[in-house]
């Protein structure tokens, strides 16, 4: 996923879990399996990707960001002879500088109109994670577990990441301000697991290899 401003280059870019609607992650990266088998050269360039603590897409290791999205960005952009830069951000605030031109790519952006509206999205898909709702295993005979509509309907605390879009349903829920209200807002998913942990939330939604 990368801005329509960005550099021209052919981007678009413990507990028990159930399965919501299947949101399935829209990976915004880079063509990177088409770049393995045809990658021509751009010259100079230098692309800004946005990355967070979020194992196994992206984390430190010996002083060096690595990671399946991280790896896979790497090897692509190292094919078209161009620099790469990573700038760690919340997801939110990456939007925001996604579309004002500042960061030139995210990776695993669920495709919405609204970021369309700023952004490209390539056409093949990477991994695919689904999203999960993972909630500790003392509670699994609290709530009926048959969709999220009717789990903000019985009082459920949900966990999630500000402007992050799980699922259509779930994008089309948090418009309703009778279901916003059970959900708890943070800018980071880990503090979101210490508040499922410490019962101040009831579950946190995350694509199964980061909750895992």
């Amino acid at each position: 996923m990368y801005p329509g401003q960005s550099n021209g280059l052919p981007f678009s870019k413990l507990l028990h879990p159930h399965f919501l609607t299947p949101a399935r992650r829209r990976s915004a990266l880079v063509l990177a399996f088409i770049l393995c088998f045809s990658a021509p050269s751009y010259g100079d360039c230098d692309i800004t990707l946005r990355w967070d603590d979020d194992p196994p897409y992206f984390m430190v290791q010996e002083g060096k960001v690595v990671g399946i999205d991280a790896d896979l960005v790497r090897e692509a952009i190292g094919r078209l002879n161009c620099g790469l830069s990573f700038q760690k951000m919340p997801w939110a605030r990456a939007l925001r500088e996604l579309r004002d031109g500042h960061v030139d790519m995210l990776s695993g952006a669920y495709r919405t109109p609204e970021r369309e509206e700023y952004a490209h999205y390539s056409d093949v898909v990477g991994l695919v994670s689904p999203n999960i709702l993972f909630i500790r295993r003392s509670d699994e005979s609290r709530f009926e577990l048959n969709g999220l509509r009717q789990l903000l309907e019985s009082g459920f605390r949900l966990g999630a990441q500000i402007h992050v879009s799980y699922s259509e349903e779930y994008s089309a829920l948090i418009q309703n301000p009778d279901y916003d209200k059970n959900i708890e807002y943070l800018s980071r998913r880990e503090p979101l697991w210490l508040m499922l942990a410490r019962d101040r939330v009831d579950g946190v939604v995350a694509s199964e290899l980061t909750g895992l």
